[in-house]
């Protein structure tokens, strides 16, 4: 009953403060996006939930943060969500945010999910996705089909018995 009513109590917060909430997230992954932008993949790291920190190390960290440097968007990183989700359970109170814009004349996505730990929103989750993240080469490949090699025909060679068989 205790838990239940811990529960109840928790999205009746969840519920009065979701504004202020998405508000604290969206600056917290502006400040996420700076650093990405920076190149600071350690501040990004050390910033982060413990849980996060447990799941990737530093180096994932920079490698995915290298692939969204390297997607060259057109548009800047939006100052408002396209989308928001609040989640509360017994794992904690969550907020996601998605973010879409064009890199590479292709849309680009972007979730970052943030954990409340008492008055901070640390750093859950984020998912980058979109072509953008897949470069295209300078030559397409050819759509041609492939085609073998012309060469002569082999001859089978008879063996001495099948010879005098004739």
């Amino acid at each position: 009953m205790v838990r239940a009513t811990s529960l109840f109590a928790l999205f009746c917060l969840a519920g009065c403060s979701a504004g202020e909430d998405i508000a604290a997230v969206n600056s917290a992954a502006q400040r996420f996006h700076d650093l990405q932008a920076a190149g600071d993949d350690a501040a990004i790291y050390r910033e982060a939930s413990d849980a996060l920190r447990a799941n990737a190390t530093v180096e994932t960290m920079a490698r995915l943060n290298t692939a969204v440097r390297n997607a060259r968007c057109e548009s800047e990183f939006p100052e408002q969500a396209t989308s928001w989700n609040l989640n509360a359970h017994t794992s904690g109170y969550f907020v996601t945010l998605t973010y879409q814009r064009q890199c590479q004349q292709s849309p680009f996505v972007e979730t970052f999910t943030y954990v409340k730990n008492g008055e901070d929103w640390l750093f859950y989750f984020y998912n980058a996705d979109g072509l953008a993240l897949f470069p295209t080469t300078a030559s397409p490949p050819s759509t041609e089909p492939a085609t073998a090699p012309a060469t002569e025909p082999t001859p089978i060679s008879q063996s001495p018995s099948d010879a005098s068989s004739n």
